[in-house]
């Protein structure tokens, strides 16, 4: 990532894509983010001396950054699912507020947000999660104080849940095209039902070959309840 530093401590530039942000901090020890909407690094370093030079912000005043520490931070003392999996959402959710002002996040920058994520591919049902965690953050930021009320957040409609099976010659189909390891995944899935996560994540602690049998603690699992898979012999 391209910077620059001179003459101005602690503040900085440096360049996302081809445009030149600064960073900067106030009074108060925030760090505040801001984009020169330019490919011009003095175009940058005079937007860096403008805010350099105007007084503090107000302490009231927080941005995207703030919200996302609180949310890292409340996913950790609470134990929901794990931090990486809220510091993805606070990434995804950085490709357009980052830097940005809570007071000044538009419906059209969460138009933006949806379809940015709709031509990388996401699933409606993955950028809705998104928005549930910029949800979550707007509720704690009212209840540090930071602001009075959540803006509306329009979920996309999601896909109707998946309906039928796999029949076994199409299973054998999958299987001849795809290498060993991955033939030992989808064999597990196909003999027990269980969901990717729950096969990847599994481990010798787990299985019990004297009893023939697998536990899934409520940690592994999508619904947070455990349950015990009794092997088949094609699983033995």
């Amino acid at each position: 990532m391209l910077r620059f530093y001179a003459m101005y401590g602690q503040s900085r530039g440096f360049k996302r894509g081809r445009l030149w942000w600064v960073a900067y901090f106030d009074g108060q020890g925030h760090e505040w983010r801001e984009s020169s909407h330019s490919p011009d690094k003095s175009v940058a370093r005079q937007l860096l001396r403008q805010r350099l030079a105007t007084s503090s912000r107000p302490q009231a005043v927080h941005n995207f950054e703030h919200m996302a520490a609180l949310y890292v931070q409340d996913h950790a003392l609470k134990g929901q699912r794990s931090r990486e999996w809220a510091e993805d959402r606070v990434n995804n959710l950085a490709t357009v507020f980052a830097g940005q002002r809570i007071d000044r996040m538009t419906p059209q920058d969460m138009q933006r947000f949806r379809e940015g994520r709709l031509a990388l591919g996401a699933a409606a049902a993955t950028v809705n999660k998104d928005l549930g965690a910029l949800g979550h953050r707007f509720t704690l930021a009212i209840r540090e104080g930071w602001m009075q009320h959540k803006p509306h957040l329009e979920r996309l409609q999601e896909a109707d849940p998946s309906q039928g099976f796999v029949e076994h010659q199409q299973y054998l189909a999958i299987r001849e095209h795809l290498p060993a390891p991955y033939q030992d995944a989808l064999d597990f899935g196909y003999y027990s039902g269980w969901r990717k996560g729950e096969i990847t994540g599994l481990t010798w602690a787990m299985v019990d070959l004297a009893s023939g049998t697998v536990r899934l603690p409520p940690s592994g699992n999508k619904t947070r309840q455990g349950r015990v898979l009794v092997l088949s012999e094609p699983l033995r």
